[in-house]
C-alpha cells in the first residue's frame, strides 16, 4: 500500500513539475503594457456600457436584406443621441462573414440601418457609438429565419 502511495505521489509531483516547465517555455511575456491602467479603463468602459440600453424594434429576421431599427437610451430610459453609430454584423463562430454599416437616427427618434444577413442562424450586432469623441460597444444577438423563396 505505501508503494501504491509513493508512486501516485511521485506521478503527481512529475505532472506539477512537468506544467511548470512547458508553462516557462510557452509564456510570451507580459500581456499588455500596463495592465492596471489597462484593467481601470476596462472597468471604466463596463460602467459606461452599464448606463446605456439598446432596444431593437424589429422582432423577426429573415436571411437576405433586412432593416435593423433601434434605440438607444441611458438607464432612465431617455433617447440618446450619438455623433455616429455603426453596426458590426457577425457570426458568432467566425469573422468570415462580417460586415460594417452606418445607422441614421432618423425623425421617429430610432436608428435605422440596411444590414444584409447571408445565412440562417444566429448573429451578433455589435453598435459602435461615438459620443463626446469617445466610443462604446454594445453587444445584442439576432436570429435570422430562412427566407421563404
Amino acid at each position: 500500500m505505501r508503494i501504491l502511495i509513493i508512486i501516485v505521489a511521485i506521478i503527481g509531483f512529475g505532472a506539477v513539475i512537468g506544467s511548470i516547465v512547458v508553462g516557462q517555455r510557452v509564456f510570451e511575456g507580459k500581456v499588455v503594457d500596463k495592465p492596471y491602467e489597462t484593467g481601470l479603463m476596462w472597468d471604466k468602459m463596463q460602467r459606461e456600457k452599464a448606463e446605456l440600453r439598446v432596444d431593437i424594434k424589429n422582432t423577426e429576421f429573415k436571411t437576405g436584406n433586412n432593416e435593423i431599427v433601434f434605440s438607444i437610451s441611458d438607464k432612465e430610459g431617455k433617447p440618446l443621441s450619438a455623433s455616429s453609430v455603426k453596426l458590426t454584423v457577425s457570426r458568432p463562430t467566425t469573422t468570415a462573414h462580417d460586415m460594417e454599416y452606418k445607422a441614421f437616427r432618423q425623425l421617429d427618434g430610432y436608428y435605422h440601418a440596411a444590414v444584409k444577413l447571408n445565412l440562417y442562424g444566429y448573429w451578433d450586432l455589435k453598435i459602435n457609438i461615438v459620443r463626446d469623441g469617445r466610443s462604446i460597444m454594445l453587444e445584442k444577438r439576432i436570429f435570422a429565419e430562412e427566407a421563404i423563396r
